[in-house]
């Protein structure tokens, strides 16, 4: 029975150990240095790309923000001209504006009616061509001027030209007869005026610019 290995196996085992020591020793000490490393390493490499990503991005900063501000005010114009691509489009559309104005605004449609519109040329050359349609209206004061609030204040931007405003006469009862209070209340005015907006540079070809008439009745 051999206590002792041989000379040749005797070489071999402490070589065995050494191995088996240093793997333990690795795994033990030192394994879960080199996994956390690895994982450092990855996260680094991920947080240089972001990196690089951001600083490109924040040096476009500048460029995209002029851009920006370039299409907010381009949003902003194009809110204040008329949606038309023609004249013709931008006069029906003026018509239509005054017709949910006084729909939305007068109490009483008996009050203020819009009799007849039509469609003024224009002669005049500008840089944003200008869209005037004649509006006639029959109306009282009270309700005229809640109709001059919508335009003052609507969007698009619309303009009142060329305002002319004629007594109408008014018969009244007996009972009524010499009653300032209920002679101005029952008054109608006959008020004719130019409702005038703009197309956007950006428009189309203008339209025709032939005159049409539309009559409303009550």
């Amino acid at each position: 029975m051999k206590l002792l290995p041989d000379s040749e196996n005797s070489k071999i085992l402490p070589l065995g150990l050494l191995i088996i020591v240093v793997i333990l020793v690795y795994f033990v000490g030192f394994h879960w240095f080199v996994i956390r490393h690895v994982d450092y390493s990855s996260e680094l490499s991920d947080m240089e790309d972001q990196y690089q990503r951001f600083h490109a991005t924040a040096a476009k900063r500048e460029m995209l923000a002029a851009n920006l501000r370039s299409l907010q005010g381009s949003s902003e114009e194009a809110e204040y001209f008329l949606d038309g691509e023609n004249a013709s489009l931008a006069a029906a559309q003026l018509t239509n504006l005054l017709k949910e104005m006084l729909a939305a605004r007068v109490s009483n449609p008996d009050h203020c009616m819009l009799i007849s519109n039509q469609t003024v040329r224009n002669r005049d050359e500008q840089r944003f061509e200008k869209v005037a349609v004649n509006m006639r209206l029959r109306c009282h004061m009270s309700e005229f001027v809640k109709v001059l609030h919508s335009i003052e204040s609507s969007v698009p931007m619309l303009f009142v030209e060329d305002l002319n405003i004629f007594k109408l006469a008014v018969r009244q009862s007996a009972r009524n007869r010499g009653n300032p209070a209920v002679s101005a209340d029952n008054l109608n005015l006959d008020i004719r005026f130019n409702l005038a907006g703009y197309l956007s540079a950006n428009s189309g070809p203008q339209g025709a610019n032939a005159s049409a008439t539309g009559v409303s009745t009550p």
